[in-house]
């Protein structure tokens, strides 16, 4: 878990050092939110209620999610790729200490 916490650590320290990144992120974040939001409102046009939920519930519903996507995203988005790059990188290390 130690090495986990050091990763997401290092990718918020990147993503504030990287500001045109960050920015372009979290410009991503927001039009994929408003995409979210936009096709709720398109659904109730069509129907008064969604599998028995009503358009505040379905509203809620779908603005927690893009929020806790685009939160998850910012912080530890890159961290399986880091994790994965360390791991190809510390076996090729060992194979050619061989």
């Amino acid at each position: 878990m130690t090495a986990y916490r050091h990763l997401v650590a290092a990718q918020v320290r990147s993503q504030a050092q990287y500001r045109a990144s960050l920015a372009v992120d979290v410009a991503g974040s927001v039009l994929f939110g408003l995409l979210d939001i936009v096709s709720v409102v398109m659904l109730f046009r069509v129907t008064p209620t969604l599998g028995g939920f009503g358009f505040a519930e379905v509203f809620l519903m779908a603005a927690l999610a893009s929020c806790a996507f685009a939160t998850a995203d910012l912080v530890v988005g890159n961290v399986e790729a880091c994790a994965s790059t360390s791991a190809a990188a510390s076996s090729t290390r060992c194979s050619s200490a061989h």
